[in-house]
């Protein structure tokens, strides 16, 4: 029987031009070949006339969920994670088989289980799963193409990882291809391990499929990480299990150290001392799900039969921390106290409101925003027959703040946007004077006339906006804007720092109290965008929650939704996109 999960897709050359021709009208395809590797979706690498480089063509097996899933997350990651570039992609195509994206062909090789693995390449790889982990979520779960998680459920139960396990240890062909004995010691480890899959390290991206064949390696550096079907949010041991799972004998313990050494240099997060223990554990997963399928597949379950038989019969060195000297011992000691602290600290913190909670747990997904470039050049894009989109971040913030939101703009066909870096620097007048002038560079590159650009501005944004609405020049070439979140007027917040900046978003401010005000009620007619507010009462740095509000405007109250949440939730996303169509 074949190892594969879904048939590969036959193409001719022509079949393939006609689906590259939407990034490349007139394309002529003069090289096609298959890449035959994975087991679930197709591949070809594709060069065209007239083009210099290939690029990977991948039919997703999956279907259309599948396919957006995968093309957001290489869109989200790639500032910061070694991917493909994204050219083209048709996420909603009828065939699931024909669900499909097109990316640039990275020039590398395709990391083999034959590899020498040497402690630099360990440290290379641990370094990558660092960046993919740098990636926070609320909660463990399903990724969907939003970028947003829903709760595992594994046929009919909760998803919890351990149901999973119980799932797949009461299939039969599990127990038959355990075998009784090997099937009962497992289950014992199963329930005396449980404790371990306690969450040590937030949920995070996990790539779900990181193996070797799935790392394209160029002069000793990870090129690009590929096949992100399996992607979800969870624990990081997931993907230390899939690296270091056997598959042609034990992996070297240098190897695996220097992956360990890799990941902590990146994350500048110690690993628990018996993280190679959970590593093992986490991958039995994989390796029970192999052993549920009717079919056989001899290599593949061959393979996870093994790894199972050495996590249960070496369990012991893998659990035993390492040895230790006398000063070591005393860090321990330490360590364990600390842990006791951390503890009283986790239990206080639970008893803060859970709006100020979710607030907190959302702000590690912010933080991949700060890696992007504070100001960009200002360069023409094709026109998408929509008004152009520009995003104002807030106080504190950065162009990437709308990373998320930007994706999810490009997949409803908004693709021609941009966001102002205004910086930490400067009042609030002199910030609308550059974002002013920002607008106006955007509508010079794009010969853009009046009423052409769509603003959508976070917190501070949206006051810096109104600010440079106050210019005729400014004013005319917009047309609708929308602000989430934003103390138009002032909040009470303001008043625990004394920054000139936020000094200026107190209620009784010159321009809360003047400029903001002297627009109420929001005027109406030529000459003026429409102005659309989006407020929560879930908003605890907007206080009282109605001052993200404007009289006359068209305010929208999303229930529950926190300051940060506004730039993270799908419905937050979709609000603002049908008050700009």
């Amino acid at each position: 029987m074949p190892e594969r999960r879904h048939p590969l897709i036959a193409l001719r050359a022509a079949e393939v031009e006609t689906l590259v021709a939407h990034a490349f009208p007139d394309a002529r395809v003069v090289e096609l070949s298959l890449v035959a590797d994975g087991k679930s979706n197709t591949n070809y690498r594709v060069r065209l006339a007239e083009r210099a480089g290939s690029l990977r063509l991948r039919l997703v097996a999956g279907g259309p969920k599948t396919a957006a899933k995968e093309v957001a997350i290489l869109r989200a990651v790639g500032p910061v994670v070694p991917v493909a570039e994204v050219l083209y992609a048709d996420v909603d195509a009828d065939d699931a088989d024909h669900s499909f994206y097109l990316t640039k062909w990275v020039p590398g090789d395709q990391l083999s289980s034959a590899q020498i693995w040497t402690p630099e390449l360990g440290v290379e790889l641990g370094r990558t799963l660092g960046l993919i982990h740098s990636f926070g979520f609320p909660t463990r779960g399903q990724l969907t193409p939003e970028m947003t998680v829903e709760p595992w459920r594994f046929a009919g139960s909760d998803g919890a990882e351990r149901n999973f396990l119980s799932l797949c240890m009461e299939n039969p062909h599990v127990r038959a291809r355990l075998g009784d004995a090997l099937w009962q010691e497992l289950a014992e480890l199963i329930e005396r391990t449980a404790h371990l899959d306690d969450e040590w390290f937030p949920p995070c991206l996990v790539h779900g499929d990181f193996n070797p064949t799935n790392v394209i390696v160029n002069h000793g550096k990870v090129a690009a990480v590929v096949d992100w079907e399996w992607a979800h949010a969870g624990n990081p041991m997931a993907d230390f299990g899939n690296l270091l799972r056997d598959r042609n004998g034990p992996v070297p313990p240098e190897f695996a150290d220097a992956v360990a050494m890799g990941w902590q240099e990146q994350t500048e997060v110690t690993l628990p001392p018996d993280w190679r223990a959970r590593a093992r554990l986490h991958d039995l997963t994989s390796g029970l799900e192999f052993l549920t399928h009717e079919d056989e597949r001899p290599r593949l379950q061959g393979t996870a039969l093994a790894n199972i038989q050495r996590t249960v019969s070496q369990w012991e060195s893998f659990a035993a921390p390492p040895r230790t000297g006398g000063w070591a011992r005393v860090g321990a000691a330490i360590g364990k106290a600390a842990m006791g602290a951390g503890k009283a600290v986790a239990d206080a913190a639970r008893a803060i409101d859970p709006d100020l909670r979710r607030h907190f747990a959302q702000m590690p997904l912010m933080a991949f925003s700060y890696l992007t470039a504070g100001e960009t050049p200002v360069v023409a894009q094709p026109d998408d027959s929509h008004r152009t989109v520009v995003f104002v971040h807030g106080l504190g913030g950065r162009r990437g703040n709308f990373l998320a939101m930007a994706t999810w703009f490009h997949l409803q066909g908004r693709k021609r946007r941009y966001a102002v870096g205004m910086g930490d620097l400067g009042s609030i007048p002199e910030k609308a004077q550059r974002l002013g002038a920002f607008l106006q560079e955007v509508a010079r590159v794009n010969e853009l006339g009046e009423a052409s650009i769509d603003i959508v501005a976070h917190s501070l944004g949206g006051v810096v906006t109104r600010v440079a609405l106050e210019d005729p020049k400014v004013r005319e070439l917009i047309a609708r804007l929308v602000t989430l979140g934003s103390p138009h007027g002032g909040t009470h917040t303001a008043r625990y720092l004394a920054t000139d900046v936020v000094r200026a978003l107190r209620p009784d401010s010159e321009t809360i109290a003047e400029t903001l005000r002297g627009q109420t009620p929001w005027p109406k007619g030529p000459g003026w965008p429409e102005l659309t507010c989006l407020w929560s009462d879930a908003d605890m740095l907007i206080v009282p929650a109605r001052s993200a509000t404007v009289e006359g405007a068209n305010n929208i109250l999303l229930e529950g939704v926190t300051h940060l949440g506004f730039l993270l939730e799908p419905r937050a996303f979709r609000t603002t996109l049908s008050a700009l169509s």
